[in-house]
């Protein structure tokens, strides 16, 4: 025997009684009215069985409203409320020890209500996640805001040397973005594209960039860092790794021009020459001023050394050394330097 088509909007009860407030319709089924399976007191019917069976299947209650239902016992059925806007399932707020939704086996789990608006879930006791309509914030280390995305991380909680990930372009797959590695390092698992880089104001003597070289590369192994415009080498600095944790034979390699404040030295890459005071050379050796004779000056370390000219003949045969003393220059032949 069933209960049928009952609009409630609250329970309670004491000691297993059954408390039935504001009775709206008195069709309720076989043997209802058989003392003492309840009595009227006031406005209040009162049961006083409440393993006593209500209706039949053939005589069925057929509808019982009330304004409030209270029960202390345990319900080991399923409770099923269907209820519409005008008349919610309405529970208290609850606290963050204490959630207003949780379960007899894990009281201290579950949803409550922060303020207005404004849901928590706790675990444990602890809030985790604080919904609210502008923000959501993830168990105070990251708050995300409702209306852009945008994801505010406080402090740092990505374990050493563990990626933090995002999903590709596809979503198929991940991508490692930062890690902090064991050397408390920020390591960029992937291309870092990025804008200009500045460094804080008063600097003073940085290290823009290094790449440490250990034992284990073979000696005369290239160690070399390339700077490139849409994937063309531009410049590459580099040195041989010397297979004991240093390096040697340091240099800088430019692939294509250079330029040293424009015209002061110009290198044309096309045509193999080199400018001094034009970027476009004639020669080889171009030497081009525009305010004063253009003067070569070759130095020498001090008296009984001079500077010279040696030039290869030209048949080929050799070479001709040129040497200047007190404005008598002498030329003698002299065996071709080694190229």
């Amino acid at each position: 025997m069933k209960l049928k088509n009952i609009l409630i909007s609250g329970i309670f009860g004491v000691f297993g009684l059954l408390f039935i407030v504001g009775i709206a319709s008195a069709d309720m089924g076989s043997g209802i009215n058989t003392s003492p399976l309840m009595r009227l007191d006031g406005t209040d019917v009162l049961m006083l069985n409440s393993s006593w069976d209500l209706g039949s299947e053939a005589i069925p209650i057929h509808e019982l409203v009330v304004s409030t239902i209270k029960a202390s016992s345990t319900i080991t059925d399923t409770l099923t409320v269907t209820a519409t806007t005008t008349s919610p399932l309405l529970l208290d707020d609850g606290t963050v020890s204490a959630p207003a939704y949780s379960w007899m086996s894990d009281p201290n789990s579950g949803l409550y209500r922060i303020g207005s608006d404004n849901i928590g879930m706790t675990l444990g006791g602890s809030l985790i996640y604080d919904f609210g309509t502008t923000s959501f914030d993830i168990g105070g280390m990251a708050t995300i805001t409702a209306s852009t995305g945008d994801i505010t991380i406080q402090g740092s909680y990505v374990s050493n040397d563990t990626w933090m990930r995002g999903n590709n372009n596809a979503g198929t797959d991940y991508v490692n973005m930062f890690k902090i590695n064991t050397s408390d390092e920020i390591d960029v698992g992937a291309t870092l594209n990025t804008g200009p880089i500045e460094f804080e104001a008063d600097a003073g003597a940085v290290t823009a960039m290094d790449m440490p070289v250990s034992a284990t590369p073979t000696a005369g192994d290239e160690m070399s860092i390339t700077f490139s415009i849409d994937s063309n080498s531009v410049l590459t600095v580099k040195a041989l790794a010397d297979s004991s944790g240093g390096v040697n034979s340091e240099g800088i390699e430019v692939s294509g021009y250079l330029m040293v404040d424009t015209d002061l030295l110009y290198v044309d890459a096309t045509n193999d020459m080199i400018g001094i005071g034009t970027t476009t050379p004639a020669s080889l050796l171009h030497i081009h001023n525009d305010t004063a004779t253009s003067t070569l000056f070759i130095d020498s370390g001090g008296a009984g050394l001079g500077g010279e000219i040696i030039l290869e003949d030209i048949d080929g045969a050799g070479c001709t050394e040129i040497t200047a003393l007190d404005g008598t220059l002498t030329a003698q032949t002299v065996t071709c330097p080694t190229n």
